[in-house]
């Protein structure tokens, strides 16, 4: 009777730590989505572009959509279901404006970068660290939320935003998240050689382009730098998921 109520106890507990991880998950991923869907969103609002990219706009969705399903399986706390009312209703603003309007991109997209730093900031308050060891998973989402954040500022600041709009990560800060991104991957394929192969092509495509993501002055918008980027971020989440089963 004894075991049977330990083992009971034990099943109970790795259920909890199993829903708790995968709440953690579901938090980070408001993070990085919400990076991805300003950071598409940028490449493909952007007037100083002769063309639109449909990819960008098909990211964009992706994003969006899975916002709004991790919020509902977080059980639609406010403030952030508003923030994803608003990111929702922003989107489709921009969507409607023809493109001999596109003057009017800026501000709408202003907006939507307030609303992903607003949901991200309830994120990070819902994920304080308790000062435990960090899990892979855990480590997993540091480098993904890195790759994320340097993403969204290299197009931000390559998007024609009046001096002074947008205020973009300080060269060190770029720098600093560039080497806790870089020895973070290399730490985590010397600890786990059944992933060692996927994050050697996320590093691989990360140093593709950092020459462009480290620039003070970056050129304009750039595709590739999104498509290797979000590949990346994507992964590593996938990833995290995966270890934190």
């Amino acid at each position: 009777m004894r075991l049977g109520a330990l083992l009971l106890l034990g099943w109970l507990y790795a259920m909890n730590a199993g829903a708790d991880e995968q709440v953690q998950q579901h938090l980070h991923e408001l993070r990085t989505r919400s990076s991805l869907l300003c950071s598409s969103a940028l490449l493909y609002f952007n007037p100083a572009l002769e063309a639109q990219d449909s990819r960008a706009l098909a990211s964009s969705y992706d994003s969006l959509n899975l916002l709004a399903t991790r919020v509902v399986q977080l059980g639609q706390p406010e403030p952030v279901a508003a923030h994803l009312r608003d990111m929702q209703r922003l989107f489709k603003d921009l969507e409607r404006l023809p493109r001999q309007q596109a003057e009017q991109y800026p501000p709408l997209l202003l907006r939507l970068l307030r609303l992903q730093r607003e949901m991200e900031v309830w994120a990070e308050q819902q994920l304080a660290e308790d000062g435990a060891a960090a899990t892979t998973a855990q480590l997993l989402r540091q480098r993904s939320r890195d790759m994320a954040r340097l993403l969204l500022d290299y197009q931000a600041r390559s998007y024609p935003f009046i001096d002074g709009e947008y205020q973009g990560l300080a060269q060190a800060e770029r720098q600093t998240l560039d080497q806790d991104l870089q020895q973070g991957l290399r730490r985590l394929q010397d600890a786990d050689a059944t992933q060692a192969e996927a994050l050697g092509r996320v590093h691989k495509g990360y140093r593709f382009v950092r020459s462009q993501i480290l620039a003070n002055r970056p050129r304009e918008s750039s595709g590739g730098v999104e498509f290797y980027l979000a590949r990346g971020i994507v992964d590593l989440d996938e990833l995290a998921a995966q270890v934190g089963e």
